[in-house]
């Protein structure tokens, strides 16, 4: 993944720039479901993205909305059960 694309796509959308590798995807893990609402409005107003309503996933224990832009596949996850809140990024595949 190019670290300064990735960072520069990060930056222009307005997400936190606290995240960590973990493996392929760039993390962002936030606080609670405060700021996960935060972010998750910023990638819903977001010119960079676009919601990807087909891969939508919501059950009483998990939410996920994936967002599509370019070069970058962009999943907002929020684990009720474990009060657990993260931005996944990924490379988009070709």
């Amino acid at each position: 993944m190019q670290n300064d694309k990735l960072m520069e796509f990060v930056k222009n959308v307005g997400l936190p720039q606290n995240g960590s590798f973990v493996g392929e995807s760039y993390v962002i893990t936030l606080a609670d479901s405060d700021e996960w609402s935060k972010v998750y409005n910023i990638l819903d107003k977001s010119e960079y993205v676009d919601r990807d309503i087909e891969a939508d996933l919501s059950s009483a224990e998990e939410y996920r909305s994936t967002f599509l832009a370019d070069g970058f596949d962009v999943a907002i996850v929020g684990d009720f059960d474990t009060d657990e809140y993260m931005v996944i990024i990924t490379e988009a595949e070709e």
